[in-house]
């Protein structure tokens, strides 16, 4: 009997073996018509192949480039 009540019948976790090849989106890239916005938006293509984990990470830097990016317009306009 385990010392934890209700968990006799959890089956322990099994390993990954093999993790399947990431596949493409596919997502189209639409411009915005400014060019910096465009670049960052089109950085999130390199995305497509990456193993899923690695996206946060890309994820945050174009968000933090296009907030930067978009303040600046703020600031000018």
């Amino acid at each position: 009997m385990s010392e934890h009540p209700g968990t006799e019948s959890v089956p322990a976790a099994t390993p990954l073996l093999w993790a399947p090849e990431p596949e493409p989106l596919g997502v189209p890239f639409e411009p915005t018509g400014h060019p910096e916005v465009d670049a960052e938006l089109a950085g999130l293509e390199r995305l497509d192949g990456v193993p899923t984990v690695e996206h946060p990470a890309v994820y945050e830097n174009v968000q933090q480039r296009l907030n930067t990016i978009l303040t600046s317009l703020d600031e000018h306009a």
